[in-house]
């Protein structure tokens, strides 16, 4: 509830790509991507909507993939949309 995605939803813009994906986190569903991932085997991985919803964003922005990940870091719009802690 008290996610960056509603303390900054005004602030960023519920009329905004960035507020769209906010209010919308249902459009890309982890179990849509879960044959792409093994459950049992591997390392701790990034939430497969958490993922899709970046590279969506890095495709509207056309950004490098490095890029992204710094705007997933720093970037309050990015955050918002994505869902992320303010950390």
């Amino acid at each position: 509830m008290f996610g960056p995605q509603h303390l900054y939803l005004d602030h960023v813009g519920r009329d905004t790509l960035y507020g769209y994906l906010a209010q919308n986190r249902h459009l890309f569903r982890d179990e849509d991507f879960a044959p792409l991932y093994c459950s049992d085997n591997g390392r701790t991985s990034v939430p497969p909507n958490v993922v899709v919803s970046i590279l969506f964003l890095r495709a509207y922005e056309g950004v490098s993939f490095v890029e992204a990940m710094e705007r997933t870091k720093y970037d309050l719009r990015w955050k918002v949309a994505l869902g992320l802690d303010m950390e």
